[in-house]
């Protein structure tokens, strides 16, 4: 969904509904799950006797965390420490 603002701009629910063609739960709780990590910010807007919020994204709010990741790969592979794995549950 990030993908559908990023190419689309601001978009109001119904149009990232549309352009992501999700059903408006998914869309709901993604969104939720993205303004709690930072990743979407929205604003409501008086547009008249209607209030309208959007939605939108911006590269600086989510490069960090791309980042981030590359900056653990390199260390990994510079001092040859083993990639972290998820535990076992074998042994439970």
């Amino acid at each position: 969904m990030v993908d559908v603002l990023f190419r689309n701009g601001r978009l109001s629910f119904h149009g990232i509904t549309h352009q992501a063609r999700l059903s408006e739960k998914v869309v709901s709780e993604t969104l939720t799950v993205l303004i709690q990590h930072g990743f979407v910010r929205w604003v409501t807007v008086e547009e008249g006797p209607v209030e309208r919020t959007y939605y939108e994204t911006f590269f600086e709010d989510i490069y960090p965390l791309v980042r981030y990741g590359i900056e653990i790969q390199l260390v990994e592979e510079h001092t040859g420490l083993p990639e972290v794995s998820s535990p076992s549950f074998d042994s439970v």
